[in-house]
């Protein structure tokens, strides 16, 4: 039995890091892609393996000429290069399904799950199709989701798998509002072993009252909630001690360092920027608690890096998050309110045996999110369907 991991995209980010994750623990799987990322699953399998149907998102011109066309497509579709590029790869594609005796294509994301839909629909019994919801797919009116196709298209599209798998519920409860009965099992995102196992340090000195976020200031993250939240803290609870690390970029010139100033709460953010993982692992450890304000998630790695690094988490009730944080067992949940995240900060501040509760108990679960465990669970769905 082979498979195919089916994936297009610009970058490297929580789907791709899935796919990767996939194949470093099996045999006999392949790559469909795009030339963006090829170099990247090129260096765990090989580029025999690899198959790329070419630049998908990229156009002559430099980078502002990327720019441009790229959100000319999400705006009116019309330039919409890579719906044509997936509709005019098919043909090779199925041809390196065929060569490869390929039997089970899974796709991660939108367009390659357009594709799929075309190939199931053309080779049929040949071919088994499994769909991955990493997100919703704009199908939630709440999710912030930039498209490339149309809500028919997708919807057409989903009807096509035989199989369509989540990390969380949440995606599941909203995809039953659009297509009828489908076949669905809940995985859930793994956690690396190798790096828990290198970062992951209880005997280290923790910085007092610390809150690791590793969101940046992307608004989805809820960066000026937690501004807020801080402030709330600092100046009207009179806690001074509390120290809050932000990872990934923030713009000297960003809303959110503006909103930090106008806050007068610069004094208490430490801006690291990028840290390549997984050495923002380091970060995660040293801190006293990980605190994720997102306004919308699925089920954030970095959430799930939380429970691998036997932290103490603080999230917003939101999407899948509350089905790996269970409030008052290995974490707490909080309103998507910088009032309500202030008040959890306070608590876990002055209750640090709470924090320690909740550290025991990420310790005791994280076994069961290891990528090991969660890469025999795929491998036995793929068994089903073959």
């Amino acid at each position: 039995m082979n498979v195919a991991m089916m994936i297009f995209s610009n970058g490297i980010g929580g789907a791709e890091s899935v796919v990767k994750e996939i194949l470093k623990r099996s045999d006999n799987t392949y790559v469909i892609t795009n030339d963006e990322i090829k170099i990247e699953f090129v260096k765990l399998i090989g580029s025999e393996r690899v198959f790329s149907i070419g630049p998908m998102f990229s156009v002559k011109g430099g980078r502002a000429i990327n720019k441009i066309v790229y959100l000319l497509n999400l705006q009116f579709g019309f330039l919409n290069f890579q719906k044509k590029r997936v509709l005019r790869s098919s043909l090779s594609v199925e041809g390196f399904l065929l060569k490869n005796n390929i039997s089970i294509v899974h796709s991660h994301l939108e367009l390659d799950m357009y594709l799929a839909s075309i190939l199931k629909v053309k080779m049929k019994d040949k071919l088994r199709a499994v769909y991955t919801m990493h997100g919703a797919l704009g199908l939630d009116p709440n999710d912030h989701f930039n498209t490339f196709l149309s809500k028919k298209d997708k919807i057409n599209a989903l009807k096509q798998f035989d199989q369509i798998t989540s990390a969380c519920q949440y995606f599941f409860n909203i995809l039953d509002n659009w297509i009828g009965p489908y076949n669905k099992i809940v995985i859930t995102n793994g956690i690396d072993s190798d790096s828990m196992d290198l970062y992951c340090n209880r005997d280290e000195v923790i910085i007092t009252n610390s809150f690791v976020y590793l969101g940046g200031e992307r608004e989805i993250k809820g960066p000026d909630l937690l501004l807020k939240a801080l402030h709330e803290l600092v100046h009207k609870k009179n806690i001074q001690n509390v120290k809050l690390i932000v990872l990934r970029e923030v713009r000297n010139n960003s809303k959110f360092r503006q909103l930090a100033q106008d806050l007068s709460v610069e004094e208490n953010i430490d801006y690291v920027g990028y840290v390549p993982s997984p050495l923002h692992l380091k970060y995660m450890n040293s801190s006293f608690c990980y605190i994720l304000p997102s306004r919308s998630e699925g089920v954030a790695n970095t959430l799930m890096e939380a429970v691998g690094m036997e932290k103490a988490i603080i999230a917003t009730s939101v999407g899948g998050t509350p089905e790996i944080v269970v409030d008052g067992f290995n974490g707490l949940l909080c309103d998507v309110c910088h009032l309500s995240i202030a008040e959890k900060m306070e608590e876990i501040i002055k209750n640090p045996d709470l924090a320690e509760m909740f550290s025991n108990n990420n310790a005791k679960i994280k076994n069961d999110f290891l990528w090991n465990n969660v890469v025999e669970k795929y491998k036995e769905m793929y068994e089903v369907l073959s």
